[in-house]
């Protein structure tokens, strides 16, 4: 026996989506298994998080080495000192790497495809990350001082030690302690400087902000009950508010075709950061100018018309522009931010929602929390069961007995298209060729955790030795496995 680990995704994948996609996913052979894609991948909320955390962490720095600094010189500081710039570029280098380790490029008939839809998806973190600097970052800096950014807190939510919920992690583990541990990563936790508060705020990223309902989804939010439980006990203060910082990326849809009059184009993200309408100017008189949008309204007259080629306009890729006035220094997708902002209208509010505050109901936490203490507990029983039976068949995984008793206990949702796409996890339920062992086919891998606490549980530890090992001796450093639990 030893400490179970548990985390919103997986919590909720089991609850709300599927039992089987949460066995395969956090469970199989002792570790859980990824698909490993082979399109490209899009600039999730990841890539964009990846930044704000570095401009967020320096941030906190200097508060914290010189707390008399006024805010609005951390600001310029943060602006004008490449802060930004080096954050979004190092996250563009990370983004550029995973595409490459996909191999999509040497897959597909039309590389240069790929190459625009890896510029189209830095040009969207280039343009988010400026917005939430520029309209969140003041917020931030003046009203609050940074307590945590993307800091893990870890809760053992339930014990069988003694300590009832009380210590550390450690202090369970070194008991023996048979407990569950709650893992959490708020993106900020703040300390408002007038009245000493805490407050949680969360960074989303969605192709519907500007939908009208979307706020409601966060007023009694999954997220923010756990965030904020292992956030208090850890810290040992009650966080007052939730705050939630969404950036709007707009929807990736397939482009209006003239000829057909279908929406049968290639799929674009329709974003401005990505796709504007220029005008070329003849500087220093008539400079460059890029709207967001087709339709426009004159200011006058309040009358709608539209960028037409009649009038100049062309719809372009935002990295493909050949300006004529920016400095060279500036990166296309700062440019873009700045000629937006100069706009009329304030069209960089239009790509960013502040909701909140929103109460912390801790009501919703406690009965969470006892709710998930006997949903984990029942977890433990289904995979103890499983790997028994697994034991006592010799490993045969399409034996009837098993696939019977997988069924009993991981009955699956049957809803496998969601979001629009297949579940990752198809091949393995509707049995295609590979499916008795993932491992041995190019689809999956085994999971890396999100949260390093749980990297260092026994079956990762288990597998990082036997990597080692076999790299000592020459081996391969995979292989495919056969063992379940």
């Amino acid at each position: 026996m030893a400490l179970l680990y548990v985390d919103r995704t997986r919590y909720v994948t089991g609850l709300g989506h599927c039992l089987m996609n949460r066995y395969l996913g956090h469970h199989l052979y002792g570790t859980g298994i990824t698909y490993v894609g082979s399109s490209i991948p899009l600039v999730t909320g990841s890539h964009t998080h990846d930044a704000i955390e570095h401009i967020a962490k320096f941030c906190q720095q200097v508060q914290q080495s010189a707390p008399e600094t006024p805010w609005i010189d951390i600001y310029n500081e943060v602006t004008k000192k490449h802060v930004v710039r080096n954050s979004i570029e190092a996250t563009i280098d990370k983004y550029n790497l995973q595409v490459d380790e996909t191999d999509v490029k040497n897959l597909t008939e039309f590389p240069e495809d790929i190459e625009e839809q890896v510029m189209e998806q830095c040009s969207l973190v280039g343009g988010l990350v400026w917005v939430w600097v520029k309209k969140a970052l003041p917020w931030v800096l003046e009203h609050y001082e940074i307590v945590a950014v993307e800091r893990e807190f870890e809760y053992v939510i339930d014990c069988d030690c003694g300590l009832a919920g009380l210590g550390s992690v450690a202090d369970h583990e070194f008991r023996g302690c048979n407990g569950i541990v709650l893992m959490t990563r708020p993106d900020l936790i703040l300390r408002h400087k007038m009245s000493g508060h805490l407050i949680y705020v969360e960074l989303k990223t969605g192709g519907d902000v500007k939908n009208r309902n979307y706020s409601q989804q966060f007023e009694d939010n999954i997220q923010f009950a756990l965030g904020a439980a292992a956030a208090q006990k850890v810290l040992g203060e009650e966080i007052k508010e939730l705050y939630v910082h969404a950036l709007h990326k707009g929807q990736r849809d397939r482009e209006y075709n003239v000829t057909t009059r279908e929406y049968d184009g290639p799929r674009k993200q329709n974003s401005p950061f990505c796709y504007g309408f220029f005008k070329e100017g003849q500087p220093p008189l008539v400079p460059d100018e890029l709207l967001p949008s087709y339709w426009n309204h004159d200011p006058v007259t309040g009358k709608r018309w539209g960028a037409t080629e009649n009038r100049g306009y062309k719809k372009v890729e935002t990295w493909k522009i050949e300006w004529q006035d920016k400095p060279h220094e500036v990166p296309y997708y700062e440019h873009i931010v700045n000629m937006y902002e100069a706009l009329d209208g304030d069209e960089l509010s239009n790509h960013i929602k502040f909701i909140g505050p929103i109460g912390n109901q801790t009501f919703l936490t406690e009965r969470l929390l006892v709710e998930m203490a006997y949903e984990e507990r029942r977890w433990k029983e289904r995979t103890d069961y499983l790997d028994a039976l697994y034991e006592e068949l010799g490993g045969d995984v399409t034996h009837p007995d098993y696939q019977e008793a997988l069924s009993a206990v991981i009955p699956r949702s049957w809803e496998c298209y969601k979001y629009g796409g297949w579940c990752d996890k198809i091949h393995i339920c509707f049995q295609r060729p590979g499916w008795e062992d993932p491992l041995s086919t190019s689809k999956y891998s085994r999971r890396t955790p999100n949260h390093p606490i749980e990297l260092n549980a026994q079956p990762f530890k288990e597998l990082e030795d036997a990597k080692a090992e076999q790299k000592a001796t020459g081996g391969p450093t995979e292989s495919s496995s056969t063992e379940q639990g």
